[in-house]
């Protein structure tokens, strides 16, 4: 898988289109079981509404329910699924020989900042969860522990964590991915210009459309969204400023007028 850049771009579209599954964020991490808890549906008006009697067991918090526990372990299982994928793609990233890639270096510093940013992205909704918030007990006040988390492969037993030992390092991980993607994403070969269309051939089509994968301003919108579910406002300013400003200067992430 790793001997050619091939390999490489297929392991980094195999954990998008996993991550685009039902079990995750094509229904029961958007639309489907996370609604249903967050009480987004009228449940009982809406009996066709995917997902069926684990979205109402969902609802009406039996989290114990023989019906929907099949449904959370198999959006667990796929979650970490992704995760492990993502170790080994980073640290097969990390020392591979550019000259593997079409896109020599740059290329495979962007494989490696995606890889490590998808894994503080799912790791974070993981965390929010299966972990209370810092808001109802308190940033680093509490010592119980709930999920790990995970940045080596493989990883056989991981032992869990507190929230505050998991935020961190969801942070860490998000500001290495930042740095090395901030390189690429604003080099001449990655241009965010290009953000939404495919104006690549041949082997370079896969730097192309860089608006929907976790390019720099993705990461960069999430670590302000960590910050803020930590608790740290003027950190979640500074990294949402970033985003604003280039709103503000670019255009590239203004909403459809049409």
């Amino acid at each position: 898988m790793f001997s050619s850049g091939d390999g490489f771009r297929t392991a980094t579209n195999g954990i998008y289109r996993k991550m685009a599954t039902f079990n995750l964020y094509g229904s029961n991490l958007t639309w489907g079981i996370m609604d249903a808890w967050a009480q987004s549906y009228y449940i009982d008006q809406a009996p066709s509404i995917g997902g069926g009697t684990a979205m109402r067991n969902m609802a009406a918090l039996q989290f114990k329910n023989t019906e929907l526990v099949p449904v959370t372990d198999a959006m667990w299982n796929a979650a970490w699924n992704v995760v492990a994928n993502c170790n080994e793609l980073a640290q097969q990233a990390a020392k591979a020989d550019p000259n593997l890639f079409s896109g020599l270096d740059g290329e495979r510093q962007m494989i490696l900042g995606e890889a490590i940013g998808l894994r503080a992205f799912i790791q974070f909704d993981l965390l929010r969860i299966y972990a209370p918030s810092p808001s109802s007990v308190g940033f680093g006040k509490d010592d119980r522990t709930f999920i790990p988390y995970v940045d080596k492969y493989p990883s056989y037993l991981s032992d869990r964590q507190t929230v505050s030992y998991c935020l961190q390092h969801i942070i860490d991980d998000l500001k290495k991915a930042q740095s090395i993607l901030l390189s690429v994403d604003k080099s001449a070969s990655f241009s965010m210009e290009s953000r939404f269309i495919q104006i690549y051939n041949g082997e370079s089509r896969f730097l192309g459309y860089r608006g929907y994968r976790m390019n720099y301003y993705a990461v960069t919108a999430e670590l302000a969204r960590v910050y803020l579910y930590a608790q740290k406002a003027d950190e979640a300013y500074a990294e949402a400023k970033k985003v604003i400003d280039v709103v503000e200067s670019k255009k590239w992430f203004a909403a459809s007028t049409s």
